[in-house]
């Protein structure tokens, strides 16, 4: 009991400490309003030339014509069902109580514990206007939890895509593969990739919200107007993995961040969060 209690009080000192740090961090912007992705890029190239190159950016070769195609099927489909699920409808429920155990085993004990703990957090995060990271730890509070999918042009789609430098990047990427494709007579176009968040890249909020994401991408040529669809979905589990001693860094705060993740990623072994799938759509149009 005396060890829970002082879980409790780490958690919420390291918190309080580290959330006012994050939310002083300068975001870099990419946009102001939907926009095309020639729009986007142009308005972000001199943010992404401020932001350090990011070694943990992986993207897979460019696959073309039918595959491409199938791809692109793909998304277009995923997005229209999001649409459908409107999802944000539930942020009504954004100061929900953590879901309680109420058993008296031990390990049950532990994941009331854990969740009174974090819930403390989320409210946290609620009090820096980071309602994105709040909304997200208070879903992984419960048994089930449900995935969380938000369609193109919805509020935190637009969001991600307009407001973010991560997005100029890869849609600098995505632009210079469609030149390519265009060039050499091709109708379809899609590749992938992995990029680690940084506030940096993506302003604190989502920085607390999404780890390592997984990307996915795909291009269709209209042939009578020569332009460019583009949908794309950002991909990420909502998890925590523990970070050994010896690679914590040094630096203030992200050492007292590593140790809140850390914690996390026990209350994660004990149940009290429960990993899900968060997936995040967008459209755009690009005239090479």
């Amino acid at each position: 009991m005396s060890n829970l209690i002082e879980k409790y009080k780490k958690t919420i000192v390291s918190s309080i400490v580290v959330i006012p740090l994050l939310f002083n961090v300068n975001t870099m912007y990419a946009s102001d309003s939907d926009s095309t992705l020639s729009d986007i890029i142009n308005n972000g190239k001199q943010v992404h030339s401020l932001v350090e190159s990011n070694e943990n950016h992986v993207s897979s070769n460019v696959v073309y014509d039918d595959e491409a195609k199938k791809i692109f099927e793909f998304l277009e489909m995923e997005n229209n069902k999001a649409q459908q699920k409107n999802q944000l409808d539930d942020m009504n429920n954004i100061f929900q109580s953590p879901i309680m155990k109420n058993n008296e085993s031990d390990d049950d004990y532990s994941i009331d514990w854990y969740r009174i703990q974090f819930q403390a957090v989320a409210l946290g995060f609620n009090g820096i206007a980071a309602d994105k990271a709040a909304y997200f730890l208070r879903n992984s509070l419960q048994d089930d939890p449900e995935d969380k999918t938000y369609a193109d042009d919805s509020k935190w789609s637009n969001h991600f895509e307009t407001q973010t430098s991560l997005y100029t990047t890869l849609a600098m990427e995505w632009a210079e593969k469609i030149d390519e494709a265009n060039e050499e007579g091709k109708f379809h176009v899609s590749g992938r990739g992995t990029e680690a968040t940084q506030v940096s890249n993506v302003g604190h909020d989502w920085y607390l919200s999404l780890g390592k994401i997984s990307y996915i991408w795909s291009a269709s040529k209209d042939s009578d107007t020569g332009k460019w669809t583009v949908y794309n979905v950002i991909n990420d589990v909502y998890d925590f993995d523990h970070i050994d001693e010896d690679d914590i860094p040094d630096d203030y705060p992200n050492d007292l961040v590593a140790i809140v993740a850390n914690h996390a990623a026990d209350a994660q072994d004990a149940g009290a969060i429960v990993p899900y799938n968060i997936s995040i759509y967008m459209k755009n149009t690009y005239t090479p």
